[in-house]
């Protein structure tokens, strides 16, 4: 609702007036709203699934996973009324695409071992390619955040509101081998 304020002079003369933009009590959206609105203002970083050996993996040898990229740090989302939703990593989820399910490991944005997977067969005739045309496993990730909120800096607690926010699966193609030895 628009109101004019009509301002006066200690001697009485008058000063110009003023149009306002007043939200009557009951108007405009509850906090819930604005806890959701928040929450669709969140982003999560890009990044890129990497893993050592970084050209090929060898069957029955540990491939490490991290996503390359991101920071390790919390998330925030701009203010939506004063109420504003922060997003800390929880964990990356890596699908390395030979048809054993989803590893869930620690939040791993360096090269590192916390987050690793055996292959158990070499990779041929898949439906992934890797750059150079060889046949490969089509791993996939995405980075998993715990979500919370705060209203004008205080924690912010409603049933209902989203608890996780989730990355959209990144994928990278991972030739896998067969290393042979000859003992003489």
């Amino acid at each position: 609702m628009y109101t004019f304020k009509k301002c006066f002079a200690p001697d009485g003369s008058e000063l110009p007036g003023v149009w306002e933009f007043i939200t009557p009590p009951g108007d405009g959206p509850s906090v819930e709203e604005l806890a959701w609105e928040a929450f669709g203002r969140l982003s999560v970083p890009g990044f890129t699934l990497a893993h050592n050996p970084p050209t090929q993996a060898v069957i029955f040898v540990d491939t490490w996973w991290w996503a390359e990229g991101p920071s390790e740090g919390e998330v925030r989302g701009s203010s939506a009324g004063g109420v504003v939703a922060i997003a800390e990593p929880s964990r990356l989820e890596v699908d390395p695409g030979d048809g054993s399910g989803v590893v869930d490991c620690p939040f791993t944005v360096r090269e590192s071992d916390v987050c690793s997977h055996v292959y158990d067969r070499a990779s041929v005739n898949g439906a992934a390619r890797t750059g150079d045309g060889h046949a490969a496993h089509p791993a996939r990730a995405r980075l998993v955040y715990t979500v919370r909120f705060e209203n004008n800096g205080a924690p912010l607690t409603l049933p209902g509101l989203p608890e996780t926010l989730e990355s959209e699966w990144r994928e990278t193609p991972v030739r896998v081998v067969e290393v042979q030895a000859v003992v003489r």
